[in-house]
C-alpha cells in the first residue's frame, strides 16, 4: 500500500458546512413575577409544557434559561404560571394554528 505524504504545510480543507451540525447555545430570558414557576416551549422540544424550566437565580423576577440547538428557525412561547405568552422582548413572530401568535427565534 502506497502512502501519501503531504507536504504542505498548509492545514487541511475544512468542509464549508461544518458549522451548520454545531449547536448554538442561546439564553432565554423573561421577566416575571418573583415566585412565578415559568417553563419554555417550542419547536425545539415538541412544545412540552414541563421539558425546559426557567430560574430566577437573583430572585428579582428575571427568569433564565439555556438551550443548545442547531442552526434553524425555531418557534416558542413561555408560559408562566400555567399560562401561555410570547415574548414581549422578540419583535419577530407568526400567527400560529391556535389563534394566537409565536415568537420566532433563527439561529445561525
Amino acid at each position: 500500500m502506497k502512502k501519501t505524504i503531504r507536504k504542505s504545510r498548509e492545514p487541511l480543507p475544512r468542509h464549508k458546512t461544518l458549522g451548520q451540525f454545531i449547536k448554538r447555545k442561546v439564553v432565554f430570558t423573561v421577566k416575571a413575577p418573583v415566585g412565578s414557576t415559568v417553563y419554555l416551549a417550542g419547536t425545539f422540544n415538541g412544545w412540552s409544557e414541563n421539558a425546559k424550566q426557567l430560574t430566577d437565580k437573583n430572585g428579582d423576577g428575571t427568569f433564565t434559561a439555556i438551550c443548545y440547538l442547531m442552526p434553524g428557525r425555531y418557534e416558542y412561547k413561555y408560559i408562566i404560571n400555567g399560562i401561555w405568552i410570547m415574548d414581549t422582548e422578540n419583535p419577530d413572530f407568526v400567527a400560529n394554528d391556535k389563534d394566537s401568535m409565536n415568537s420566532v427565534l433563527v439561529v445561525a
